[in-house]
């Protein structure tokens, strides 16, 4: 629909049941796109848009196909709820993760860890501010896999009474934690 167009600088896509078919933005000028609950997004549908520099997945988005964003430059990718079926979609080059709740994080399940956007990432943050110090709350019994994968910059973890299993991967290459409670 929109391949290789250069006039759209940002999208947002919303509404229960729309698809964004295969290559809808395909080497498009697009720098900013927002996902709204209900959208599925198909395969490769940002393919090399390398201006797309930022995406954010508004709670409930439908599912994420195959390799949407191969080729994109994704400096910052926000999630604001939970994406029910993160497919097999890479997010490299992303710099910047930005969660809304560490809860909801928790819950958030990735394929394997190369589909997990901390596999590139080198900051996350919450609410603004880059996790050094990290809560799990008490309502959270699970942490999914690859959770808070190569968190080098979290020095303080304390793992609430709640907490009644940890996902492979979730605190993997977490090397500078000085201070455990569990």
């Amino acid at each position: 629909a929109f391949w290789n167009t250069g006039i759209l600088s940002s999208v947002k896509l919303s509404g229960e049941n729309m698809n964004v078919g295969y290559h809808s933005f395909a080497l498009s000028g697009v720098e900013s796109v927002v996902i709204g609950k209900g959208v599925k997004v198909e395969d490769e549908a940002f393919w090399y848009s390398k201006s797309l520099n930022s995406v954010t997945f508004e709670d409930g988005v439908e599912s994420i196909g195959a390799n949407v964003f191969d080729g994109c430059k994704l400096q910052k990718v926000t999630f604001n709820g939970l994406v029910e079926d993160y497919g097999n979609s890479p997010l490299k080059n992303v710099k910047e993760v930005h969660i809304a709740d560490i809860a909801t994080w928790c819950k958030q399940k990735f394929s394997s860890i190369e589909y997990s956007p901390l596999y590139y990432a080198e900051h996350l943050y919450v609410n603004g501010e880059e996790i050094t110090e990290l809560i799990i709350p008490e309502s959270v019994n699970r942490i999914e896999d690859y959770s808070f994968y190569n968190r080098k910059n979290l020095q303080k973890l304390i793992l609430s009474e709640g907490v009644k299993s940890i996902g492979k991967y979730a605190f993997y290459g977490c090397s500078n934690i000085e201070d455990l409670q569990i």
